[in-house]
């Protein structure tokens, strides 16, 4: 497909969305927002080939690369695949490796998505330290997270094409651009419904654009022009300035190139970033992802990484349920019961009346076709008495509210 009708398609997909984004949308949080707080990052695929066993170097390489896709490290968005030739590998890791030229193992291969969603080879060659390190991080990928972490819109890339005039000119085209398209945009308005909240501990709400440059000769960003250039299949011919809008947790929207970098292009795509993010916008969206090293979720919230489960062995012994006669007909303290369960205390406790409200009615929800009823004790308190018709009683999904004990 030529750049001109690819890149019509792209910015048609975008118009497509903006269109389309207020009868379908979802929430009221803008895409970039909804982005940085849910959307999980597309995975790199990295392939180690070798033969027999790895020693030294090589395997502290490759076990650097596992433990930061396992978590053990700084989690980064790749998964490992190590495949030894002696022992007769898959197909697909036959023509995988058929395909590299005069390969030395031990051999890497770097893949991710595309924008049309297919495996692109981001990067091939022999498996080093070095290669490894420049994989995993660089300079103005440290840069891009930081921004974003600290509530940019978007950081976008000018990739430079080695011409001098032609990219600074490229680069005052898109922050005048930047600069005159901000103040007349305007980010939904949030409501008070559960869909709207955002991350307490997230970034201010705030419209901002940056833009960084890139050589594409810097040797400390190597693989972060590869995963650009890679993003669409004619893109390494081009030796044009090239624009690319970085948003969320490092995904990235096409690339602006040539004379498709221009306003209304730029404009375009920083509306569909403030625009309400939708359920089909993460798919429908021509995008790709970079590679970064960092656990999203923890530097968002400040809350640890989750540990992994224990091993079965491990776990404690679940309690036994309690027998049906034990709990049918037993009260509940409404005054216990209201202080941990704030509908509990909207719901009026007259004596001996059917129960009523919005806690009464998940009691009886979540208790499967039992009988609420409030009472009065002897002792003058009232009770939550619950009686079970056939069937279980589950306690689960109110277990603030359940405190049995007698009058």
């Amino acid at each position: 497909m030529s750049r001109l009708g690819r890149s019509s398609r792209c910015l048609l997909a975008l118009a497509a969305l903006l269109v389309c984004g207020g009868p379908l949308a979802a929430c009221n949080v803008p895409v970039f927002r909804y982005a940085l707080e849910h959307w999980r990052q597309q995975p790199y695929e990295i392939v180690i080939f070798h033969k027999g066993p790895l020693g030294g170097k090589d395997q502290e390489a490759v076990q650097t690369l596992e433990q930061h896709s396992s978590g053990e490290g700084v989690l980064a968005n790749l998964d490992v695949k190590s495949i030894d030739l002696d022992r007769e590998p898959d197909e697909a890791a036959r023509e995988l490796f058929a395909q590299q030229e005069k390969p030395t193992l031990p051999w890497m291969v770097v893949r991710s998505r595309d924008v049309d969603k297919n495996q692109a080879t981001v990067w091939a060659g022999r498996l080093s330290e070095n290669t490894v390190s420049g994989l995993l991080d660089s300079p103005l990928r440290r840069e891009i997270v930081k921004r974003l972490l600290a509530g940019e819109t978007a950081v976008w890339i000018l990739l430079e094409c080695g011409d001098r005039a032609k990219d600074n000119e490229a680069a005052e085209r898109l922050q005048a651009e930047l600069k005159r398209v901000t103040p007349l945009l305007q980010l939904p308005k949030l409501t008070d419904a559960s869909d709207d909240r955002l991350s307490a501990q997230g970034p201010p709400l705030r419209i901002a654009f940056s833009v960084i440059r890139l050589k594409r000769d810097d040797p400390a960003e190597r693989m972060l022009v590869s995963m650009v250039l890679t993003s669409e299949e004619d893109l390494p011919g081009r030796k044009e300035p090239m624009a690319f809008a970085v948003f969320g947790r490092g995904h990235c929207l096409a690339g602006l190139v040539g004379l498709g970098l221009n306003e209304k292009n730029v404009r375009k795509y920083c509306s569909i970033l403030l625009a309400p993010c939708t359920c089909d916008i993460q798919g429908d969206l021509p995008r790709f992802d970079l590679l970064t090293s960092l656990d999203w979720r923890e530097a968002l919230t400040g809350l640890p990484r989750r540990s992994p489960s224990p091993k079965p062995e491990a776990q404690a012994r679940p309690m036994p349920p309690r027998p049906r006669q034990q709990i049918m007909n037993r009260p509940v303290l409404c005054s216990h019961a209201s202080s941990c369960c704030p509908q509990l205390a909207r719901l009026p406790c007259s004596s001996s009346s059917p129960a009523s409200g919005p806690c009464a009615r998940g009691v009886a929800n979540s208790t499967e076709h039992s009988l609420a009823t409030i009472q009065r004790c002897s002792s003058g308190q009232n009770v939550l008495v619950i009686s079970t018709a056939p069937g279980s009683l589950s306690l689960a999904r109110w277990p603030c509210c359940w405190s049995w004990s007698g009058c």
